[in-house]
């Protein structure tokens, strides 16, 4: 028979260096009550930048609000009186834009008069017909 023999050798075993990166994480019912927003979930307090950061957004939301408030009622007091207190004329026969601005505008350039009246009827053109209703704006 054949006999090998295998030497030992005396090798000193190293002990292996603790893992710092690795930590414990909770199990059972801590985890459970976490997950739930129990009493034992903690949350990390927030730095001043992240108040800060808050504080901002809620101001900038309330000055939204605020804004966007006053744009609704502008609308809606402009809907409830369209004209702004305008007067509504009756176009003679013969009679032209500038003639009712004019007469009605006095304290107006005829020019500024005339623009004030388009504007107040969405008008395109300087061209009325007689017996058309135009809305003059306050002066």
């Amino acid at each position: 028979m054949n006999m090998s023999a295998v030497p030992s050798l005396d090798v000193p075993a190293v002990a292996p260096s603790p893992r710092r990166h690795l930590h414990l994480v909770p199990s059972g019912p801590a985890v459970v009550d976490s997950l739930e927003g129990g009493r034992s979930a903690r949350r990390a307090p927030l730095t001043r930048r992240a108040v800060l950061a808050r504080r901002r957004f809620a101001a900038l939301l309330a000055l939204l609000v605020l804004v966007g408030g006053g744009l609704l009622a502008a609308k809606a007091v402009a809907e409830a009186n369209p004209a702004g207190g305008a007067t509504s004329v009756t176009v003679k026969d013969g009679e032209t834009l500038s003639q009712i601005a004019a007469r009605e505008l006095p304290s107006l350039r005829n020019d500024r008069g005339v623009v004030a009246i388009q504007e107040a009827n969405n008008m395109s053109s300087m061209h009325v017909q007689a017996g058309q209703r135009i809305l003059v704006p306050a002066g």
